[in-house]
């Protein structure tokens, strides 16, 4: 008796096992973008010069973001004409002003390709003039209610 239920036990994970694997392969390609679609970009904290890291770390959550990663997708909302605006959330970000440079810049080439731009400071903070100046390559600028642009030192 207990070979048996050992044995359907078996089967059964097996066949859940297969199940899950159909279906998310199944899933996969079904996400479409429709003309006129926002992009949202969240920017924040530290990018790194590194790859990508593989799909276990990603999976578990390990791993930082790479800045290329980050340009090669400004690089595609660019030149993908299925992107109406495109928003920047722009949060306290952990580069040096060379990456800032960078990252201005391929948002100013977002924009000169005909996506409206719009950055959102979402901070309080004098202390932000790197993050003010990437949010410049954008059409308009909104700060947080009770928020302050931070002009010191630009």
């Amino acid at each position: 008796m207990k070979k048996k239920s050992k044995w359907l036990r078996n089967v059964v994970v097996v066949l859940l096992i297969v199940g899950a694997s159909v279906y998310f392969l199944r899933t996969r390609g079904v996400m479409t973008i429709e003309p006129g679609t926002t992009l949202v970009l969240e920017l924040e904290g530290e990018y790194v010069e590194s790859p990508q890291p593989s799909l276990l770390a990603r999976a578990l959550g390990e791993g930082q973001r790479p800045f290329v990663s980050l340009l090669s997708l400004l690089a595609l909302a660019e030149r993908d004409q299925r992107i109406g605006t495109v928003v920047l959330v722009v949060r306290p970000l952990s580069m040096g002003w060379g990456k800032a440079e960078e990252l201005r810049e391929a948002i100013a080439r977002v924009r000169e390709a005909g996506h409206p731009v719009i950055a959102f400071l979402d901070m309080a903070s004098f202390n932000a003039t790197r993050e003010f100046y990437i949010a410049t390559a954008a059409e308009k600028i909104h700060v947080i209610q009770g928020g302050a642009v931070p002009v010191v030192g630009l």
